[in-house]
């Protein structure tokens, strides 16, 4: 199934890495930060995901109705006390803002999926060229097994950088999956472009909590 998100809808991912023994600090900041956004009417969900290869580096993700109130929120006492505690505790973090180019979902997604992050850098290429590579992928993973979906986001800060993220019912279904012969040739269209500016331009993560 194809979904197409309202065009207004904004994202906000948070990288983080987790101080040195800081982890039970840390979990317990980053729950204030993620509390202060959900009382606010304008944030429609937020996901906080720990690496599956890397426990001290942890996403979040957090939708919003549009990016004027990110801002907003952004610029509260609230928020800006809590991200204080938080930095306390972590040892690196970076912020990146994107909207959903576009969609692949099933029904009934599971309730603690895995999802998967590659980044790409497309450079002098088009955003029409990216979209056409996706969508080859998107056409040729269709049906394997503990796919749920995928989704292509451009860079609202880099408008040459890409990041797809894909979701997958566990991490036994990935790897299965990422040790085929197929998995190559299916990832093909868009290997060209993966972000080898980066140190691992992937990276996997487990569903921690879902706020809806």
């Amino acid at each position: 199934m194809t979904a197409t998100l309202p065009e207004q809808v904004f994202q906000v991912m948070l990288r983080m890495r987790v101080a040195t023994g800081a982890q039970e600090a840390f979990d317990a900041a980053l729950a204030d930060v993620a509390q202060v956004a959900a009382d606010n009417r304008h944030n429609l969900q937020q996901w906080i995901m720990r690496s599956a290869d890397d426990p001290s580096e942890v996403l979040v993700f957090s939708d919003w109705d549009s990016e004027e109130a990110f801002r907003s929120h952004e610029a509260t006492h609230e928020h800006r006390a809590a991200v204080s505690a938080l930095r306390r505790h972590r040892a690196e973090g970076s912020m990146t803002t994107s909207r959903v180019v576009h969609q692949v979902a099933k029904a009934n997604p599971p309730a603690r999926p895995v999802r998967v992050m590659v980044w790409y850098y497309a450079g002098d290429t088009d955003e029409a060229t990216i979209r056409a590579a996706h969508r080859q992928i998107e056409t040729s993973v269709c049906g394997t097994p503990g796919l749920v979906k995928a989704e292509l986001h451009r860079s609202l800060s880099a408008p040459d950088e890409y990041l797809v993220i894909s979701e997958w019912s566990d991490v036994a279904a990935f790897r299965e999956w990422e040790v085929t012969a197929v998995h190559r040739v299916q990832t093909a269209p868009l290997r060209p472009y993966l972000d080898r500016r980066r140190s691992q331009p992937y990276g996997f993560y487990e569903i921690l909590s879902v706020d809806e």
